[in-house]
């Protein structure tokens, strides 16, 4: 699904910041007093000397990392934020990719459950026998439920739809609604109008207010840091050379 894949890119940036930050710590450059010695016959791009320059690098690096305890909260509060709008924003991204569809618009199937396979992530694998006889593979989230246990040869009726996805190579059939002997295996709605319903509404009745509400903590987190690092810190040695400065007068 490619929700799953939005969730390793992300695993992956993250621990792969840590990673670098932490070599940066190790090698100094976290330290007031550490001074980086520029390579002068190394030829610096455009982007690169904009972003030395710069004043975005200055309050939320420099500066930031010069004054690591009282910055602490205000970065804490960057990261925490930053995680749920991309949680929330990828949550609506893929609604909007793969939007429910009304009852009209599924295909109805009945048979009986020969196979299940059941995957932590939630995207199973059933293996249903139809009535004709053949057998049809579908894709189903079915959480918290073991297939193999309770449903094995049991009769059946799903409804499903057209899906696709990036690590599935193609397009697949989505089962949204599964019965059994006319009641529904889902424990959350007793019908699939009241899941249809919920998921029609929860984008704009919940997703997109935190979003709304998460990329609003992470402006109030970057502004409180820009206010904690308006000002330049006074190293110790620049406070040694004033004070040279003012003895030699």
């Amino acid at each position: 699904m490619f929700i799953e894949a939005l969730e390793y890119i992300g695993i992956i940036a993250i621990v792969l910041t840590v990673i670098v930050s932490y070599n940066q710590y190790m090698a100094g450059k976290f330290s007031k007093d550490y001074n980086e010695v520029e390579d002068k016959t190394k030829k610096q791009s455009k982007l690169k000397k904009w972003w030395d320059q710069s004043y975005i690098r200055e309050i939320y690096r420099v500066r930031a990392s010069q004054r690591k305890l009282i910055c602490f909260i205000p970065w804490l509060g960057v990261w925490i934020s930053l995680f749920f709008v991309y949680w929330f924003g990828s949550s609506i991204f893929y609604s909007l990719l793969h939007p429910p569809q009304p009852l009209e618009k599924l295909k109805k199937y009945e048979g009986v459950i020969t196979k299940a396979i059941n995957y932590k992530k939630g995207d199973d694998r059933v293996d249903i026998k139809l009535e004709d006889g053949t057998i049809k593979i579908f894709h189903a989230h079915i959480t918290g439920i073991n297939l193999k246990e309770r449903y094995i040869g049991k009769e059946v009726v799903v409804l499903a739809k057209n899906e696709w996805g990036i690590l599935d190579f193609g397009s697949y059939e989505l089962i949204v609604w599964m019965e059994m002997n006319f009641e529904p295996i889902d424990t959350i709605f007793k019908t699939y109008d009241d899941k249809y319903t919920y998921e029609f509404t929860i984008v704009s009745e919940s997703w997109l207010p935190n979003l709304i509400l998460s990329l609003k903590w992470l402006i109030g987190s970057l502004a409180l840091l820009w206010f904690i690092n308006r000002k330049p810190v006074v190293t110790k040695n620049e406070i040694d050379k004033n004070a040279y400065l003012f003895e030699q007068r």
